[in-house]
């Protein structure tokens, strides 16, 4: 499971420029509609991959499988 915090809010913040190992991994295809959880949260699955994005925390969590 990999935790990312922050939302990259300008171009010239730390890591637009890095190509991240996850880039390379597979997503596969999406499992159904992204599910919404209150104002902010939201989550979606596909065959390799869980994904939550929080909004109002601006954290993400890939949760690899």
């Amino acid at each position: 499971m990999v935790r990312l915090t922050g939302s990259g809010m300008h171009w010239s913040d730390w890591g637009w420029e890095t190509w991240w190992p996850e880039y390379d991994k597979p997503l596969g295809k999406p499992l159904g509609p992204f599910k919404r959880e209150g104002a902010f949260k939201f989550r979606r699955s596909f065959e390799h991959l869980d994904v939550t994005l929080d909004c109002d925390g601006f954290a993400t969590t890939f949760d690899w499988h």
